[in-house]
């Protein structure tokens, strides 16, 4: 589990950096910046919203080492 937790503080990390990184972007009038972080943004809150459900579930499962045994397979056949 703490690794879960770590991976989705981080995952709010980042997108705290992109969101300041937008701001001085707009505060000195960079459009195009602004614009190419737009889609990095969109992006980080899928990351975000992703390590939010994985550690959601693996909370869920609770001590059934079976089903975090099934998770981890699982996982481990992503692409």
């Amino acid at each position: 589990e703490l690794a879960l937790k770590a991976a989705y503080e981080h995952e709010i990390f980042i997108t705290k950096s992109i969101h300041n990184i937008a701001v001085q972007a707009k505060d000195e009038d960079d459009f195009r910046t602004s614009h190419f972080l737009n889609w990095f943004h969109e992006e980080q809150m899928e990351e975000e919203k992703n390590a939010l459900a994985l550690l959601e579930e693996y909370q869920y499962l609770g001590d059934d080492k079976g089903a975090q045994l099934a998770m981890n397979k699982a996982l481990g056949e992503r692409k």
